[in-house]
């Protein structure tokens, strides 16, 4: 698998981004979310590939949301830019007001869960720039029986240049 790189968008120094996505099938209602950390310089620091059962893409994509919010939390990481290529859901958890009704629950709970960062923001991300979480949620789909997978710098590196 091939991957281009090139039109992601670094953070600024100090801050470290997480790109997430999902996959869905509307027919098994079924998906892989994936989430992935890099620093300022493009260097991954962590991923993680979660199979999922959802109802509809939004909610395939928002629980893609809250992984790359608890990756964040679970390694540590304090400035935090967290970038989807879904723009109702980054627009759900960036507005006060959630609007999507049906998914309602988990926007609530992903606000709840960014108040634990230090520092963070979310942004949408064009399908180019988030291609990295996108090539992963396509590779998880290919996993098995394993419903997460937790990957570091090395095997993510591996996986995504292949």
């Amino acid at each position: 698998m091939h991957v281009d790189i090139e039109p992601w968008i670094a953070p600024p120094p100090g801050w470290i981004k997480v790109n997430f996505d999902a996959t869905f099938d509307a027919f098994s209602k079924t998906g892989t979310t994936t989430a992935v950390a890099r620093t300022s310089d493009g260097v991954y620091i962590a991923g993680v590939v979660k199979k999922i059962k959802a109802q509809e893409v939004l909610e395939a994509e928002g629980i893609a949301a809250e992984l790359a919010i608890l990756l964040a939390l679970q390694h540590n990481l304090l400035d935090v830019i967290l970038e989807g290529d879904n723009s109702v859901v980054v627009s759900n958890l960036i507005n006060d007001a959630t609007r999507a009704w049906n998914v309602r629950t988990l926007f609530i709970f992903c606000k709840n869960l960014l108040r634990l960062l230090s520092s963070w923001s979310v942004r949408y991300a064009s399908r180019k720039q988030n291609i990295v979480a996108h090539n992963l949620a396509a590779w998880g789909k290919n996993l098995g029986h394993t419903n997460m997978s937790f990957l570091y710098a090395d095997v993510l590196t591996s996986i995504l240049l292949e």
